[in-house]
């Protein structure tokens, strides 16, 4: 492995490279304002053409190692050629210049850490230094960094092509703070999910909206005007969750919306190779899902 250092000053220009050898899987370090960022780049080749990127958000209290073992998504990039980054949270946990709920921003230095500018310019980076395809750049979040993925829907639809916020809603705080322009989003959630619960939670600041009424939301948002529903085939008897897929097309600049509604399911993403544990349905692989989603949008 390869450890990367990339400094990176207010001006997303002035990034720059320390280290020229290249790794299947590298440890870049980005400085910002004097603080490091880290992230596992997987799929880096020196001099390969441009390629699509997929950015993975860990959840709370998790880090770039554990998104990377949860999601599957490298063999699925190797298999189609393309890039995948898992970027660390800072203290293990994300922000779009506000908390992404009720928890307090993160401050080094004594300023606090915005995760739009950190995400924004290890994009840009990687355009430069590793060949990403600037048009079919996209992100995906697990729990609380599926918050942070819409939160980057809102605030990155210029730099996204598509986004996939999986197992959680979006705060009521984030639905009002939202603008940007439509973006594709596809949308994996269980009926049954109690960590990020598929009803909402409605204590604290920053109440969690339901699913139902996050999807309401980016149908407005995405100016979606027709609905369609699919059941998905029931491949393991065993297996007492099932899968009804949910598309809203007719939007705004082709920003459809897929929703894989998983009834009976708990706080897992879906996946046929992975253990059957607590209510993870097993219909489908969720980074087989995802990247067959991904790839139909480009900028």
């Amino acid at each position: 492995m390869q450890v990367r250092t990339i400094l990176c000053s207010m001006v997303l220009g002035s990034l720059f490279l320390l280290s020229s050898h290249a790794s299947a899987d590298d440890l870049w370090r980005h400085k910002i304002n004097g603080t490091d960022r880290t992230y596992f780049l997987h799929g880096f080749r020196k001099d390969a053409p441009l390629r699509p990127l997929v950015i993975a958000l860990h959840g709370w209290s998790g880090d770039a190692l554990d998104i990377t073992r949860y999601l599957g998504m490298n063999a699925v990039a190797d298999r189609e050629d393309f890039l995948v980054v898992y970027p660390d949270g800072f203290a293990r946990t994300w922000n779009y210049g506000v908390p992404v709920d009720k928890s307090p921003m993160p401050v080094a230095r004594n300023r606090p850490l915005d995760d739009v500018f950190f995400l924004k310019s290890m994009i840009n980076n990687l355009i430069k230094k590793a060949a990403a395809d600037p048009a079919r750049v996209y992100l995906t979040g697990v729990s609380y960094g599926g918050m942070m993925a819409f939160a980057a829907a809102c605030a990155l639809s210029n730099e996204l092509a598509a986004v996939a916020p999986l197992i959680t809603g979006m705060s009521e705080q984030q639905r009002a703070d939202c603008s940007g322009k439509p973006i594709p989003l596809l949308v994996i959630a269980g009926t049954k999910d109690t960590s990020q619960t598929y009803d909402g939670e409605f204590a604290g600041p920053t109440p969690l909206l339901s699913v139902p009424d996050t999807i309401a939301f980016w149908k407005q948002h995405n100016g979606c005007s027709a609905e369609a529903g699919d059941a998905l085939p029931h491949l393991d008897p065993a297996d007492p969750t099932k899968v009804n897929l949910l598309r809203y097309n007719g939007c705004t600049d082709g920003a459809e919306i897929s929703f894989y509604r998983i009834d009976g399911g708990g706080h897992q993403v879906p996946s046929i190779s992975a253990p059957a544990r607590d209510g993870r349905n097993r219909d489908f692989e969720g980074a087989e899902v995802l990247w067959s989603f991904f790839k139909r949008f480009s900028r």
